[in-house]
C-alpha cells in the first residue's frame, strides 16, 4: 500500500455544524450577501431563503449523492431574486460564506505530527465531502498541514459526494492506482468506510468525535477502527 485517503472534517479536523447548521448558514449568507449592497431590512428575508432553499439541497444530496457547489447555488439563488452577479463576486461570496464554519474548525492535537511521520512512507490526497473547495484549502492552508497532500479531491468540483461510485472512481483514474495500493481513513462509516468497501479499498474508521450519521450503522464493517489518529502509527508503520 502506498496512497492514504484522508477525510477531512472528523478525522483531521473537527467542524462542529452538525447540531448548529441552520445558525451557522444563515450567518454565513448573511454575511455574504451584505457585500452586495442589499438593503439592510431585505437582508434577513434573503438569509432565510437561502438557508431554506440550500437545506432542501442537503438533504437532496445525501439521498442523490450529487454534489451542489456553493458559487453555483449563489449564482442561481441570486438569478431567483433578480441579481445578477460577476464570477469574481460569487468567488467573494463564497470566501464570505465559509468564514462563519472556518472560525469554528480546529485541528485535532494529534494531526500534524501523525501527518509527519506517515508522509515519509505514504503519499496522501485529501478526499473530502464539501461544497466549497475553498473551505478545505483554507482549512489545511491555516493549520499549515496543506504540503502534507499531494492533492485533494473534493465533492463540490467532481459532481458527487463519497460514497458514490463516480467519486472513487475519478480519484483512481485521476491517480492511475489500484484500490489495492490505497488506504481510506475517514469517520462517516455510511461515507468513507462504505465506498472503500465496495471499492476494494481497505478502510481504517476512526471514532474520534460523535456524529449522529453513524448512528446505527454497525453493519458497515472498516478493516481497522481507532480512537485517536496516532494509532495510525502502528497500523501502517509496521
Amino acid at each position: 500500500m502506498k496512497y492514504l485517503f484522508f477525510d477531512l472534517g472528523g478525522t483531521l479536523c473537527d467542524i462542529p455544524v452538525h447540531d448548529k447548521w441552520t445558525k451557522i448558514t444563515k450567518e454565513g449568507a448573511k454575511k455574504a450577501l451584505r457585500n452586495l449592497s442589499i438593503p439592510e431590512v431585505k437582508l434577513n428575508e434573503f438569509s432565510n431563503d437561502f438557508t431554506t432553499i440550500k437545506s432542501k439541497l442537503r438533504t437532496r444530496a445525501k439521498d442523490t449523492l450529487e454534489e451542489f457547489e456553493i458559487k453555483t447555488q449563489f449564482k442561481e439563488f441570486l438569478n431567483s431574486k433578480k441579481i445578477k452577479v460577476s464570477y469574481d463576486k460569487l468567488v467573494q461570496l463564497e470566501r464570505d460564506f465559509i468564514s462563519t464554519e472556518l472560525k469554528i474548525s480546529y485541528l485535532f492535537s494529534d494531526t500534524k505530527d501523525t501527518l509527519n511521520q506517515l508522509s515519509k512512507n505514504y503519499e496522501m490526497y485529501i478526499l473530502s465531502n464539501n461544497v466549497s473547495r475553498v473551505l478545505v484549502e483554507e482549512i489545511l492552508r491555516i493549520n499549515n498541514i496543506q504540503n502534507y497532500f499531494k492533492k485533494i479531491y473534493v465533492s463540490s468540483d467532481i459532481g458527487f459526494r463519497k460514497p458514490h461510485v463516480n467519486f472513487i472512481k475519478y480519484v483512481l483514474n485521476d491517480l492511475a492506482v489500484k484500490p489495492s495500493q490505497c488506504v481510506m481513513i475517514g469517520d462517516r462509516l455510511d461515507q468513507d468506510i462504505k465506498m472503500a468497501n465496495e471499492s476494494g479499498i481497505p478502510s481504517i474508521f476512526i471514532d474520534i468525535i460523535y456524529h449522529p450519521d453513524n448512528l446505527n450503522k454497525e453493519s458497515i464493517k472498516p478493516n481497522f477502527k481507532i480512537k485517536s489518529l496516532k494509532e495510525l502509527k502502528k497500523i501502517l508503520l509496521k
